[in-house]
């Protein structure tokens, strides 16, 4: 059997244009698949993924320039 690696790597992420962007250190503590009406507005499909994640372990990377 190989052996797992039980580090998670850093997650990277950012709104559609890029303006806000984050990293986050951890993975989830809870993953849902929504299915109400709100959601499924919001996606544009019939679900919606959503993640939390603990407080400690986002951190925001500074805006660009440009978008202050």
């Amino acid at each position: 059997m190989s052996s797992s690696n039980s580090t998670v790597p850093y997650h990277v992420g950012s709104c559609l244009c890029g303006t806000i962007r984050y990293s986050l250190s951890s993975p989830p503590t809870q993953c849902v698949l929504c299915h109400c009406n709100n959601c499924q507005k919001s996606s544009g499909s019939a679900f919606m993924t959503n993640n939390w994640y603990p407080a400690n372990v986002h951190t925001p990377f500074p805006p660009p320039c440009s978008a202050i």
